[in-house]
């Protein structure tokens, strides 16, 4: 969840002063969304719960939009990774089953020269005297 300057002041307890300055020298990081609480937290400690309202309100707002946006991108990425491995499993039955279907005439013809080729080694022999 992002806050504002303001809104981290309440959380933490620090002035707005001490804030900045921490921003400006790097010990507390923030991004164009605000500032994280989890930032927050690593640089001060435990958070002050907030007295006031309309700040859960509106972190809420923002923070189930981000969520519904996230856990949509998730729900994309987890079938398209399903689809893959579906399509993946596919291919590998059919390089199995051709493996298997494949007859031992079939596995020679692989390994065995074509018969010009055996012709034409044949004649190199008789000419150069090599059996």
């Amino acid at each position: 969840m992002y806050v504002n300057i303001q809104q981290a002041t309440k959380l933490t307890g620090k002035s707005r002063a001490t804030i900045t300055r921490h921003i400006k020298s790097g010990k507390l990081s923030k991004t164009d969304d605000g500032i994280e609480t989890s930032e927050l937290m690593r640089v001060y400690g435990e958070l002050i719960a907030p007295d006031d309202t309309s700040l859960s309100q509106s972190t809420d707002e923002s923070t189930t939009t981000r969520e519904q946006w996230l856990m949509s991108h998730i729900d994309a990425l987890q079938r398209q990774l399903i689809d893959q491995k579906a399509e993946y499993v596919e291919r590998e039955k059919k390089l199995f089953a051709m493996l298997a279907h494949q007859t031992p005439e079939q596995k020679e013809q692989v390994t065995q020269p074509e018969p010009r080729q055996q012709e034409a080694s044949l004649l190199w022999r008789k000419l150069f005297g090599r059996h």
